[in-house]
C-alpha cells in the first residue's frame, strides 16, 4: 500500500503540490482568526453535586451565572468613608447603562463588613451576570468604557478577566515561541543535512501542517466549543512530529539516493536518472511512510484518550491534538515526497558542508555516527543486566516526587505577575482574605415552603448544628442575622410577622436574595486561607455527610468544584490510561507480528512519562527553578497536566520506538541474528533519532519561556521527557530489555500472519 502511494505521489507531484498550496493559501485567511473562535473555561462536569448546586440556584433564586470582582483602593480613605463609598459609586454608575449586568453587590448597599479589609483602604464590588464567564469577557470592552476610577485605584478581576487575560498571553506567548522554536530548529536541520534545501524541508511540513490544522480547528469550533489552549497544543505538537515525520522520510530519500549513486558507479546526484529518482521516492516511502503511519496512529490513539473525558477542555485538546496529527502524517505522506520527487537530485543544493569540512553524503556523513551508536548497542548488550538496573534505579528515584503529587485547578497565578487580573486577585486574597472570595454554599432544597414554621426551626437548627465545626470561619443565612433570637420558635416568630421583618433591612434583603419557593442558600466561609488545602476539602466532606430533615442539600462553590472536579478527572484516568494501551498495543502487534514488542515498547513509554511526572513535581510544585523559568510555584500540579502530558507523550514517545524497531525488524527479517538486528538499528536510526529529539526539545522547550504556567509546565514536562526517552530509554533500556528477550521479541502465535521477508538491500 505505502509502495502504491508512493507510486502515485511520484506520478501526480504537480496535483499534490498544486492541491496543498490550495489548502495553504485557504489557511491563510482562516488560520490567524482560531483565536477569536476559541472559548475558555471547560472544567464544568454537569453531573457533579456543586454543578447541580450552582444550577438550582441560578435556577430558583436568579443567582448570577458568573462575576467579576472590582477592587477599589485608597491610600488615605477608609473604605466605609462617605467620600471613599460616594467615589465608588460614580465609578459604577456606568454599569447600568450595560443590559447585560444583574446585581452589584458593594459595601454600600449590603453593609457587609467583610468586603472590607482589615486596614480599611481596599474594597471590593462583585458584578453579577446571568452570562457564561466567555460571554462576559466579550463585554469587558464595555464595562471598561463605563468605569470610572476616578480618584481610586481600580482592579478588574474575576473568572471572566482572568480567563481573558490568559487569551491574550496565550496569543503572545505563542508568537513569541513560534520565533525562538522556527530559527533554532533550521540551525539543527543545517548541521544534520549540511545544505539548506534538505533542512527547509522539515520546516516547511511543519509550517504548512499546523497552519491545515489551524484551519480545520477553526471550522470544527463552529460547530462545538473549543479551549483556548488548543491553539498553543496544536502549534506545539504539529511542529514536533511534523518535523519529526519529515526528518524521518528526508534522512532515508537522501539515503536512498545516494544508494543508487554508488550501486551505479556515479559521482553526482545530477547524474542519477529518473528511474532512480522514483525508485527512491517509493522506497523511501514504502520504509519511512509506514512508520510515519503507525507512528501517526499511536499519536492519535494517545490524543484519543482525552475524549473520553467528561470537560471540554481535555475533549477540545483531544480533538485538536488528533486534527494536527492527521494533517502532518497526510503531509509527510504526499506534499513531502512529491516536493522531493520533484527537487530529485537538487535536495542537497546550498551545501553548507564546507564550512564543516564534511563531504560524500548521509552514508559518509554518518558513518561516524553509525559507528558511535553501533558501539554502544553491542556494550550495552554485553552488560544487559547491570545496564538494565542502573536506567531502572534513576528511573525510581526521578519518580519519587510523585507521591508528594497534589493537583489542583489554576487559577489568576497561571498569569504572570503584573497582569491586572491576577494583581486584582492578589490584593483581595491577601487584603481581604481567599477564604472570603471562595466560600462554600448549601443549597437546601426542602419539602414545601422554605419559610414555613417547620422549615425555619429546621434551618435555625441546621445552621447552630453547621456553626459548631471550629475549622468554619462563619455562617450567612437568614437565620444568622439576628443575634439576639436564641432559639428557633423565637426566630420562626419573627420571620412569619412581616413588620418585623421589615425593621430588619438587612434580613429583608438577606431573605429576598437567598430564599425563595422550597430553596434556601446558605454562605459557609471557612476557617482556613487556602481554599483548596486539605482542611477546606475535608470540610466539605463533613458538610455534605450532614442531612437537613425534611429536605435534600447540594454542597457547591469554589471548593466543592475543585473537589468534584479532581475525583472525576482521575475517576475516568485508569479508563484512558488502559484504552491508550489496548489499542496501542494491538496497532503494534500488526506492526510488528510480535506479542512481546508492543507490550516492551508500552512498557519503555511508560518508564519516561513517569519521570516527567517527578520533574513536575519538583519544579512547579515545589518551586525548583522557578527563578530560571519566571513563575510563581502554587504549591500545587495542575490537574489537566499529567493527563495531557500522557496523552501526548504516549504517542510522541511511540515516534522513536516505532522508528528503531521497525529497523530492526528489517534487520532481522533478514538476517536472523537478533543481537545484530538491534546493533544495526540503533546505527540506522541513532542520529536520525537523536536529532529528531532533539528539534522535539527546541519546539516544546521553547514553551517554557511562555508566561502561562499550565504551558509552560507542558513544554518543560515534554521536553525532558523527550530527552530522556530518545537518550536513556532508547539507547540503554531497549537495547538490553532486547537482549535478554532474545528470540522472544519476535514470537507470535501462530493464527497471526507471519511476517514477509525482508526485500534485499534494504540496509
Amino acid at each position: 500500500m505505502f509502495r502504491a502511494i508512493g507510486e502515485m505521489t511520484f506520478r501526480y507531484r504537480g496535483l499534490v503540490i498544486l492541491a496543498w498550496i490550495v489548502l495553504f493559501i485557504v489557511s491563510l485567511f482562516f488560520a490567524p482568526k482560531v483565536a477569536s473562535v476559541l472559548v475558555t473555561g471547560g472544567f464544568e462536569d454537569t453531573e457533579s453535586e456543586s454543578y447541580q448546586s450552582g444550577q438550582l440556584n441560578r435556577e430558583v433564586l436568579g443567582g448570577g451565572r458568573s462575576a467579576l470582582e472590582i477592587v477599589f483602593s485608597h491610600p488615605e480613605w477608609k473604605a466605609d468613608e462617605q467620600r471613599f463609598i460616594d467615589a465608588q459609586l460614580a465609578a459604577l454608575e456606568g454599569l447600568d447603562q450595560i443590559d447585560e449586568v444583574g446585581s452589584i453587590i458593594q459595601y454600600n448597599n449590603a453593609r457587609d463588613p467583610n468586603l472590607i479589609s482589615e486596614d480599611g483602604h481596599t474594597t471590593f464590588a462583585v458584578v453579577e451576570f446571568p452570562l457564561s464567564a466567555d460571554d462576559v469577557k466579550q463585554l469587558l470592552p464595555q464595562i471598561r468604557e463605563q468605569l470610572e476610577p476616578g480618584p481610586l485605584t481600580m482592579l478588574l478581576t474575576g473568572d471572566p478577566a482572568i480567563y481573558n487575560d490568559i487569551e491574550e498571553v496565550s496569543q503572545s506567548d505563542l508568537i513569541d515561541a513560534e520565533r525562538t522554536a522556527f530559527p533554532l530548529s533550521l540551525l539543527v536541520l543545517l548541521f544534520v543535512y549540511g545544505t539548506v534545501i534538505a533542512a527547509g524541508m522539515p520546516v516547511l511540513v511543519g509550517f504548512v501542517s499546523v497552519s491545515s490544522a489551524l484551519t480545520a480547528i477553526y471550522l470544527l469550533a463552529g460547530v462545538f466549543d473549543m479551549s483556548i489552549f488548543v491553539l498553543n497544543m496544536a502549534t506545539m505538537l504539529g511542529l514536533a512530529i511534523g518535523i519529526d515525520y519529515s526528518l524521518l522520510m528526508v534522512s532515508r530519500f537522501r539515503e536512498e539516493l545516494y544508494k543508487r549513486l554508488e550501486r551505479l558507479g556515479l559521482n553526482h546526484l545530477r547524474d542519477l536518472p529518473p528511474e532512480a529518482i522514483k525508485d527512491s521516492i517509493t522506497t523511501s516511502v514504502e520504509t519511512a511512510g509506514r512508520s510515519i503511519a503507525f507512528s501517526g496512529v499511536a499519536v492519535f490513539i494517545g490524543l484519543s484518550g482525552l475524549l473520553i473525558f467528561p470537560f471540554m477542555n481535555l475533549k477540545s485538546m483531544g480533538i485538536g491534538g488528533m486534527t494536527v496529527v492527521v494533517f502532518s502524517v497526510l503531509a509527510a505522506l504526499t506534499l513531502l515526497p512529491a516536493t522531493l520527487a520533484t527537487l530529485g537530485h537538487r535536495i542537497d543544493r546550498l551545501s553548507i558542508n564546507r564550512w564543516f569540512r564534511r563531504s560524500g553524503g548521509p552514508e559518509k556523513e554518518s558513518v561516524k555516527e553509525g559507528w558511535f551508536w553501533k558501539r554502544i548497542a553491542h556494550w550495552v548488550m554485553r552488560f544487559p543486566i547491570p545496564i538494565l538496573a542502573m536506567v531502572t534505579v534513576a528511573v525510581v528515584v526521578l519518580t519519587f516526587p510523585v507521591t508528594r503529587i497534589d493537583v489542583s485547578v489554576p487559577d489568576a497565578n497561571t498569569l504572570p505577575q503584573g497582569i491586572e487580573s491576577r494583581e486584582g486577585f492578589e490584593i483581595l486574597a491577601e487584603e481581604v482574605g481567599e477564604e472570603e472570595l471562595f466560600p462554600v454554599f448549601l443549597v437546601i432544597q426542602t419539602e414545601g415552603d422554605a419559610l414555613s414554621s417547620q422549615n425555619i426551626e429546621r434551618m435555625f437548627e441546621f445552621t447552630k448544628q453547621v456553626r459548631q465545626d471550629d475549622r468554619i470561619k462563619r455562617v450567612e443565612s437568614y437565620t444568622t442575622l439576628v443575634p439576639t433570637f436564641s432559639s428557633a420558635v423565637e426566630y420562626r416568630g419573627l420571620l412569619q410577622d412581616d413588620a418585623a421583618v421589615a425593621a430588619q433591612p438587612a434580613l429583608a434583603k438577606t431573605i429576598e436574595r437567598t430564599t425563595k419557593d422550597d430553596v434556601t442558600v446558605m454562605r459557609v466561609i471557612l476557617d482556613t486561607d487556602d481554599a483548596i488545602n486539605d482542611r477546606a476539602k475535608e470540610v466539605v466532606e463533613s458538610l455534605r455527610e450532614m442531612e437537613f430533615p425534611g429536605g435534600e442539600i447540594y454542597v457547591g462553590g469554589f471548593t466543592a468544584g475543585v473537589t468534584d472536579f479532581i475525583d472525576r478527572l482521575y475517576g475516568v484516568f485508569p479508563y484512558a490510561i488502559a484504552m491508550v494501551f489496548g489499542l496501542t498495543y494491538v496497532v503494534l502487534f500488526i506492526l510488528f507480528r510480535s506479542v512481546f514488542l508492543p507490550l516492551k515498547a508500552v512498557v519503555m513509554n511508560t518508564l519516561s512519562i513517569i519521570a516527567s511526572f517527578g520533574v513536575m513535581v519538583l519544579v512547579f510544585q515545589e518551586g525548583m527553578f522557578s527563578g530560571v523559568l519566571d513563575f510563581t510555584a502554587t504549591g500545587h500540579v495542575d490537574a489537566f497536566l499529567p493527563i495531557v502530558m500522557f496523552s501526548t507523550l504516549f504517542g510522541i514517545s511511540m515516534d522513536y520506538e516505532i522508528f528503531l524497531l521497525s529497523r530492526v525488524r528489517e534487520a532481522y527479517l533478514e538476517t536472523g541474528d537478533n543481537t545484530g538486528a538491534v546493533a544495526l538499528g540503533l546505527e540506522k536510526t541513532g542520529r536520525i533519532i537523536t536529532s529528531a529529539a532533539l528539534i522535539v526539545v527546541i519546539v516544546t522547550g521553547s514553551f517554557a519561556l511562555t508566561d502561562i504556567v499550565f504551558i509552560k509546565a507542558l513544554g518543560v514536562g515534554l521536553a525532558f521527557a523527550i530527552l530522556v526517552d530518545a537518550t536513556v530509554i532508547r539507547a540503554l533500556a531497549v537495547p538490553s530489555t532486547m537482549k535478554l528477550m532474545g528470540k522472544w521479541n519476535w514470537w507470535a502465535p501462530k493464527w497471526a500472519k507471519p511476517p514477509l521477508p525482508a526485500r534485499p538491500g534494504k540496509h
